[in-house]
């Protein structure tokens, strides 16, 4: 089901797609889009538009000299037609998206969280859930306010923050185990979201445990004096 999407009250019989444009923000943003095609499930309003306006193709120019409103009302009918088809698309097409989109952005996540120790492609991650690679990127930056790069880099962060907290692993190894090849990548990475560099989080981690220990007496995790980078 879709939602009816009448022309904005500013312009409200409008057939000029320039207004229409400025005045209706679904209809901007569906033009603005970057895509090679867009795929709108079926409906039977947009059936009975295109219909009509195969109807009034159909008519052809009238030959006598006194139709000449008639073939000024059938251009104007054209014209509405149209402009009501292209609001319909758009607001079919972004409502198909909020019902969609969540999902797509769940397997995304999925897939990230599987993989986070392997190199994972933009590519590689649309092939999964067969979305064309820049419209998934423009989908999920839109419905969590992130890239899919930072939202990797986020998780992998996380991951290293916990293997950092909870084991005696080198730095090196960490980053490894975490999907970076690259050390002077990882700790660029890692200082750009925490503050600071991998090994200096670790040794700010054991001047806590360790000050937790003089004041409350509670015991240190074995393996945090353990320096290696």
């Amino acid at each position: 089901m879709y939602k009816e999407v009448p022309l904005d009250p500013a312009v409200p019989y409008s057939a000029d797609l320039h207004v229409l444009y400025q005045n209706s923000h679904l209809f901007r943003n569906f033009v603005d889009e970057d895509w090679d095609y867009v795929v709108i499930g079926d409906d039977d309003s947009l059936r009975r538009l295109i219909m009509e306006i195969q109807l009034y193709c159909d008519r052809g120019e009238p030959a006598a000299k006194a139709a000449e409103d008639t073939d000024r009302t059938v251009s104007m009918m054209l014209q509405l037609l149209t402009t009501q088809f292209l609001l319909k698309c758009s607001s079919a097409y972004y409502d198909s998206l909020q019902n969609t989109s969540s999902n797509y952005i769940d397997e995304v996540k999925k897939y990230i969280s599987r993989n986070l120790d392997q190199e994972i492609r933009i590519t590689d991650i649309s092939a999964e859930v067969s979305i064309n690679p820049s419209y998934l990127e423009t989908l999920f930056k839109r419905q969590t306010g992130t890239t899919i790069v930072e939202y990797i880099n986020q998780q992998r962060i996380g991951k290293a923050v916990s293997y950092l907290s909870s084991t005696d692993q080198s730095v090196t190894d960490i980053g490894y185990m975490i999907g970076y090849n690259n050390r002077q990548h990882f700790s660029r990475i890692f200082r750009k979201i925490m503050g600071v560099s991998p090994g200096q989080y670790r040794k700010n981690l054991k001047l806590a445990r360790v000050q937790n220990y003089e004041d409350n007496k509670e015991p240190i995790v074995q393996g945090y004096y353990d320096d290696r980078e």
